[in-house]
């Protein structure tokens, strides 16, 4: 459940940041309010086809999403010289956290695995999950260096609020 109301939170944060440049917002509680009602509703859907086209809608709008991201941290241009190689060592629970949490999909797992045609593709060396998760890792590794070469020390909690507000 905690894991919902930090992407409840991070929609709510995102879309103020957004809504706040044309018109004043009407701050991040309204936000999570109004997105509460339609996320429990796509929540109570139990069947995984009935989810597939919301799925790829949802999958398109990421790779979009991605590729502003990379664009904007690319076309800033990420410095070397500036950045420290290793945080503190005091800050290596919040990364391990963020970390297990960004790659966290244990509620998709068991479900996925038990609507496939052939569940013996699931696991395995070069399975469905290994092959979906290190892709994932990589691209979410790539995202947060590119992030962090960018923007350093400055770099907020979601690399969205990073991006520039008057290109929106």
């Amino acid at each position: 459940m905690g894991s919902c109301c930090v992407y409840l939170v991070f929609i709510a944060v995102n879309v103020e940041a957004v809504v706040s440049q044309y018109t004043e917002g009407y701050g991040t509680e309204m936000y999570i309010l109004m997105f509460l009602v339609p996320l429990v509703l796509i929540n109570w859907i139990r069947d995984l086809k009935r989810l597939a086209p919301l799925s790829t809608v949802a999958n398109c709008v990421t790779l979009v999403s991605l590729a502003i991201i990379l664009y904007y941290t690319i076309e800033r241009g990420p410095t070397f010289s500036a950045r420290k190689p290793v945080g503190d060592l005091r800050d290596f629970p919040l990364f391990f956290g963020t970390v297990i949490f960004a790659i966290e999909a244990i509620g998709v797992i068991i479900p996925l695995e038990n609507e496939m045609k052939h569940p013996q593709a699931f696991g395995g060396t070069f399975g469905v999950l290994n092959q979906g998760m290190g892709a994932i890792v990589v691209l979410y590794g790539c995202v947060g260096l590119l992030g962090y070469l960018s923007y350093g020390s400055t770099t907020e909690g979601t690399v969205t609020l990073n991006l520039p507000k008057d290109e929106m």
